[in-house]
């Protein structure tokens, strides 16, 4: 069983970004896993590199859809991501690199992006949903 299954409700009803956000829910289940079943933190460290280089495209793809249809809301969703993208720097400072086993700080990363994932998709990016869909 995954960390975080896709399922309809995250559906935002623009296949690339449904797209996009299956492939962020894929490597945030491979840190889990990585992290449960105890491998390097290196391996760890490298899918959550994917991750917030994955996040930096699909944000600028969002992005530019929503300034193309004039989206209202773009402002504060640009905001939304540099919030994220400062956040995920952060914790990427802060992972441990030598270490064969686990840390509580793995945990709390990949629950934080759990969270973070799930209340953008069915909060904030469901706001721009309709008025792309019909652009």
């Amino acid at each position: 069983m995954s960390f975080m299954e896709w399922n309809p409700d995250y559906s935002v009803g623009l296949p690339e970004f449904d797209s996009h956000h299956r492939h962020l829910f894929d490597l945030l289940n491979k840190a889990y896993d990585a992290c449960m079943l105890s491998k390097q933190n290196e391996i760890f460290s490298d899918i959550i590199t994917e991750m917030a280089e994955y996040a930096c495209y699909h944000f600028t793809a969002e992005e530019r859809q929503m300034e193309a249809c004039a989206y209202p809301g773009l402002t504060a969703h640009r905001e939304e991501h540099a919030q994220f993208t400062r956040r995920i720097a952060e914790l990427r400072k802060s992972l441990p690199t030598v270490n064969d086993e686990c840390t509580i700080d793995l945990v709390d990363l990949t629950q934080f992006l759990m969270n973070w994932l799930s209340h953008h998709i069915l909060e904030i990016d469901k706001q721009y949903s309709q008025h792309l869909v019909n652009c």
